[in-house]
């Protein structure tokens, strides 16, 4: 628990170092002038696309980015030899960024449409996106060894994550959704702010909770074999 505590603090200095939470900022400022175009539209249904679209920038992308400054600066090398486990790596990682894109993605909802939602489906939706996004960028950036390389590619992956979002905004439905890995987690943060039918909620969880600890676990495998390499 110790080396976990000290790992999560050390990821929020190098965060803090490399601008990361001006980034978080700018992303906040954004969203804000957005809101003041919106005037009184009932936007509740857009917030499950508001937080995804956000989550690809603070999990997937800010993994991606941690990872391969730390491997340009040396540091992913000394872990090799140090006693941190694997898992105790990927929660300072998990922790570290997850607080940032809690803040975040509550400002968004406060912001658009107040406090009057269901807080824990929300929070169970939102951990769990987090997680898909952020395992998947480890995954991904595992494969290159700079920003350039990594980030063309990483489009056509985003591309991948993000398919069931872009039925939703065109409202266009297909049973083949409902197995792809982010049909579950839309469904739960969608749910905190819209009535869902219990079997749904259900699917949502158990669904998505097996989405993301399946990526976890290559994830994981990913980040041991990368580091011996590194």
């Amino acid at each position: 628990m110790k080396r976990l505590w000290v790992t999560l603090t050390n990821d929020v200095r190098l965060q803090w170092r490399n601008g990361f939470y001006i980034v978080s900022g700018i992303v906040i400022v954004f969203f804000l002038l957005i809101s003041t175009q919106t005037g009184r539209w009932d936007l509740r249904w857009l917030i499950g696309a508001f937080v995804v679209g956000n989550l690809v920038v603070t999990s997937f992308y800010f993994v991606a980015g941690l990872l391969l400054l730390e491997k340009n600066e040396g540091t992913l090398l000394a872990q090799v030899v140090s006693p941190l486990r694997g898992t105790e790596y990927l929660g300072g990682k998990f922790g570290s960024l997850f607080l940032i894109a809690c803040i975040e993605s509550l400002m968004i909802v406060v912001v658009f449409v107040g406090v009057k939602f269901n807080p824990i489906l929300f929070l169970a939706g939102l951990l769990l996106a987090f997680g898909l996004f952020l395992f998947s960028g480890l995954v991904m950036v595992t494969h290159y060894s700079s920003i350039n390389a990594f980030l063309l590619p990483s489009v056509l992956v985003i591309g991948f994550l993000t398919l069931p979002l872009d039925a939703y905004l065109g409202h266009w439905q297909h049973w083949l959704f409902y197995l792809h890995p982010l049909q579950p987690l839309l469904i739960l943060i969608n749910a905190a702010f819209q009535p869902e039918a219990p079997g749904m909620l259900v699917y949502g969880i158990l669904a998505g909770m097996a989405w993301v600890f399946a990526a976890g676990w290559w994830a994981n495998r990913r980040l041991q074999s990368y580091m011996q390499v590194g």
